[in-house]
């Protein structure tokens, strides 16, 4: 199978285009990707740019594709999950309804952009991950796990097998034991986050964030950098926190259902000769690993 004709099979094959729809790696490789600020979303036009295409053949193609391409995380939004992308991002449009994609959509549509030379580039850059075997190259691009398991199916005889299965045994202990001694240096920070969930106590949200950023940092070795103003925003965005505001300012209180997770007081305030009452929204130990647990699901990507 060459190069040119698995490229084009991207086009016409869906269950090809689901086999590398994680391999999300590649879009970096071919090109700088700009999304809406303070989200992960592409519009139309962003996507028709960065393909290097009109902006009217991503309309067509999202319309002959629509259900593929929101299975991958393209979306109209219009209402007010427009009008939250609009606060969220800056963006600036007129348009009742807008066409947004997520990085994974836009990797379904390289793969489905036949007159597209960036796309093409995408759809090569995913073969260059899974090049073919040849005769002198069997195992290439095959883990080391399936390797070994190929070469007790390949034993000739019963003393190879025996070695086969012997070098695969010690592969599994010595895997095994790195995961055990992986899991040993974390569980001290296991043991003091439970602690922390099960103690008392409440956290602004500035604080939430940070506590947030230094977690995914330790357990997952992730270099980020959550604030405050982009957890309350996307913690609206989700529901969790009402859009109501106050004098001015969100009052970030907690929408039915999400109560338990906060704790909301009352704050007399004075302002020269204007007295009111505020309020003031803090986050508990358990809505903190509720948030935690929330954000994990989008890879703390906000």
């Amino acid at each position: 199978m060459s190069n040119v004709v698995s490229i084009d099979k991207f086009v016409e094959d869906k269950d090809l285009r689901q086999k590398y729809m994680n391999r999300l790696e590649v879009l970096d490789k071919v090109g700088k990707i700009f999304t809406l600020p303070n989200t992960e979303l592409m519009t139309t036009k962003m996507v028709a740019e960065w393909y290097e295409v009109s902006e009217d053949v991503i309309r067509q193609l999202y319309v002959r594709n629509k259900d593929e391409l929101m299975e991958n995380g393209a979306v109209s939004l219009s209402g007010e999950k427009l009008r939250d992308i609009k606060s969220l991002s800056g963006l600036k449009t007129r348009a009742r309804s807008v066409t947004v994609f997520s990085k994974r959509a836009l990797l379904n549509v390289g793969m489905l952009l036949r007159d597209s030379v960036v796309a093409r580039r995408v759809r090569a850059a995913l073969l260059d991950q899974q090049e073919e075997l040849t005769d002198n190259q069997k195992t290439k691009g095959i883990d080391e796990e399936e390797r070994l398991l190929l070469n007790i199916i390949r034993a000739k005889d019963d003393l190879e097998k025996a070695l086969a299965i012997k070098e695969y045994d010690e592969y599994k202990n010595r895997h095994i034991k790195q995961l055990e001694e992986e899991l040993e240096k974390q569980k001290p920070m296991v043991d003091a986050w439970g602690q922390f969930i099960a103690s008392n106590g409440t956290y602004t949200f500035t604080e939430v964030a940070k506590m947030i950023s230094t977690r995914a940092n330790e357990m997952y070795g992730m270099n980020i950098k959550i604030s405050a103003q982009a957890l309350t925003n996307y913690l609206r965005l989700k529901g969790v926190l009402s859009k109501n505001k106050s004098h001015g300012k969100y009052t970030n209180h907690p929408n039915r259902g999400y109560e338990d997770y906060f704790n909301v007081t009352d704050v007399p305030v004075d302002k020269g000769n204007k007295s009111f009452h505020t309020t003031t929204t803090k986050v508990k130990p358990n809505g903190v690993q509720f948030i935690y647990e929330l954000l994990k699901k989008e890879n703390f990507q906000i």
